[in-house]
């Protein structure tokens, strides 16, 4: 095929498809290197050090929280503009004035709480002496805060059906990552602290999303209007605090397991949660690619091609988890040995099949969630976040000090089961029940 034929062929793509595909790629990318980075970064700094990495690591996902909900309210906002062919340039302009507040408010809040969160979430694992020793979290933090906040183009790129921009660029952050990780492994003795192997994993994304900051935002020159800045910030609070909730229930682990867990089981978690997030990552992936479609559809009221779309990721995850899970379960000493050399880890099987259980909820629960926040259904989705949260913190934490890694699993699933996993589709199916021709399901067209 000619160079202008796959070209012409690759336009007629939907904007759907070549998000998801471009998102597939990326995070094929982005988990292979964190599975290399793995025994680079254990054989670097040995087990004990490297939980201390694997906890560090983990703290990006609560400073995604910092962007109040801007990000997801303003990809609502472009979906919409678009629906109705309206211009985005004031709401461009709006979020980037916005970006650049939190910013300036956050980091002030971070160079004050940096030092007693790092002693209190590290001292267990490595001793009070070195969990004081070293700015370790302000490093990491500036990080993983320009990280989030510019990740807000992100969010962007795909209000404007453009999500491949953000793939790209998060695919570039990644192979920064592992160069920097492999520079690392020449350095004499003397140098192998953990600031430097901290830094490898925070710092690149978080250039690569300030130069995606200037691409997003700069496309379109206009200036901020407070009525837009309003809208953007009254949808904000209710993503926000749906955020800040969801973290509670599926970003707490790290931070139980650093008060509750050895280093080793830390390790044996944090190997077991890469693999797994392959699958997850994939499926999370055509998730946000989905967003700005059902988005449209629904401010159009075709609820029957939303019903369609809910079906086939659902059978779609499913199958990713399953063959995942199988394929770890076979493969365990191999991954044990190909990712922590020399470690002498174990993982165990009932672990293993309670990760893929607890990534099959994940699937169901996540999908509603994401079409009901497409619809700005969000007051629903806070109460049933909310309960979750305090089952999820309260389990995990009781159950890991009794039966250790498993417990942290058991408790997920469980606070899944008892909230979201029936009542995200029960809402959706009667949000939109007038709009629909035909009773919602799982059998029909």
């Amino acid at each position: 095929m000619r160079p202008s034929a796959a070209w012409k062929t690759v336009r007629r793509l939907s904007p759907e498809v070549m998000v998801t595909g471009s998102a597939w790629a990326a995070r094929l990318l982005q988990v292979v290197v964190q599975l290399a980075s793995v025994p680079l970064l254990v054989s670097y700094l040995g087990v004990k050090q490297y939980a201390v990495v694997a906890i560090v690591q983990s703290l990006a996902a609560w400073f995604l929280l910092t962007d109040l909900g801007i990000g997801a309210s303003v990809q609502n906002l472009l979906s919409e503009a678009r629906a109705k062919g309206k211009e985005s340039g004031h709401i461009l302009a709006s979020t980037g004035l916005l970006v650049c507040v939190l910013l300036f408010v956050f980091l002030a809040g971070l160079a004050f709480a940096a030092v007693p969160a790092q002693s209190l979430l590290l001292r267990r694992l490595v001793g009070p002496t070195l969990a004081t020793a070293g700015p370790i979290l302000v490093a990491a933090g500036v990080a993983y805060l320009l990280s989030a906040l510019g990740g807000v183009a992100y969010r962007v790129f795909y209000g404007e059906q453009r999500g491949y921009w953000a793939h790209a660029y998060q695919s570039v952050g990644s192979l920064l990552t592992l160069v920097w990780i492999l520079a690392l492994q020449g350095g004499p003795e003397s140098t192998r602290r953990l600031l430097p192997a901290i830094l490898a994993v925070a710092v690149p994304p978080a250039l690569v999303a300030l130069i995606a900051s200037g691409h997003a935002f700069l496309s379109k020159l206009a200036a901020p209007q407070w009525a837009v800045i309003r809208e953007i910030l009254k949808r904000a609070r209710g993503f926000g605090s749906f955020s800040f909730l969801a973290a509670f229930v599926i970003h707490m682990d790290y931070v139980i397991m650093s008060q509750t867990l050895g280093a080793r089981e830390v390790v044996e978690y944090n190997i077991l949660n890469r693999v797994f997030m392959l699958a997850f990552f994939l499926y999370n992936s055509a998730l946000m690619a989905l967003w700005p479609t059902c988005a449209e559809l629904l401010a159009k009221g075709a609820v029957a091609g939303t019903d369609r779309r809910i079906r086939r990721y659902l059978m779609l995850g499913g199958l990713l988890v399953v063959g995942t899970t199988v394929c770890v379960y076979v493969l365990k000493p191999v991954i044990a040995k190909v990712l922590a050399p020399g470690a002498g880890l174990n993982l165990p099987a009932s672990s293993i099949v309670l990760f893929g259980a607890y990534l099959l909820v994940r699937v169901w629960s996540d999908t509603f969630g994401m079409v009901l926040q497409s619809a700005n259904r969000i007051r629903p989705l806070l109460w049933m976040v909310a309960a979750q949260g305090v089952l999820s913190v309260s389990l995990q934490y009781e159950l890991s000090r009794s039966i250790g890694l498993n417990g942290i699993l058991i408790g997920l699933i469980v606070a899944f089961m008892a909230t979201s996993v029936w009542l995200a589709p029960l809402v959706y199916g009667r949000s939109f029940v007038r709009q629909r021709t035909r009773p919602w399901g799982f059998t029909g067209e």
